[in-house]
């Protein structure tokens, strides 16, 4: 299957995400985003991808993050290096638990602390998909009670 791909500015990208996703919720969620540090260029924060799977990728991490604050706000942190732009999408929710860390991004795989939550489990294994389609990585780190953070690593141009 061939995508297209164009240029997407992240940032921007992550700002619609945001409007989008107080679209599809009921409750107030609130999209929060934040530079480590503020790009010299915006080639930094560009990635030669394919907008409508990044836009799937970002509305269902944020959406997530969402659904599982207890304040219903995800926390986003763009940061760059020489070759890749960082994106970590952080909630304060239920969080992982260790043993169960390694099967979130298997298809239909429902964490036992999330059965009240909606959705299908395919979420995080859409999500990996797409940034192996962009030759990029996804790792997660989490604690019981405090919440989940998601960090993914893309190349920009």
């Amino acid at each position: 299957q061939k995508f297209v791909f164009s240029n997407v500015r992240i940032d921007e990208l992550l700002l619609e995400m945001g409007n989008l996703i107080r679209l599809k919720q009921k409750t107030s969620p609130k999209v929060e985003i934040a530079f480590a540090r503020v790009p010299e260029h915006d080639l930094l924060v560009t990635c030669y991808g394919n907008e409508s799977l990044l836009k799937v990728l970002f509305l269902n991490l944020l959406d997530n993050a969402c659904k599982f604050s207890p304040d219903n706000t995800a926390h986003v942190t763009i940061d760059f290096y020489t070759q890749h732009i960082m994106i970590q999408v952080k909630d304060n929710g239920i969080g992982i638990p260790a043993t169960e860390l390694n099967k979130i991004f298997e298809p239909f795989y429902r964490c036992q602390n999330a059965q009240q939550a909606r959705g299908h489990g395919l979420g995080l294994s859409i999500c990996k998909k797409i940034i192996q389609i962009h030759q990029g990585h996804i790792t997660v780190t989490s604690t019981v009670g405090q919440g989940t953070t998601f960090t993914i690593i893309l190349p920009h141009l």
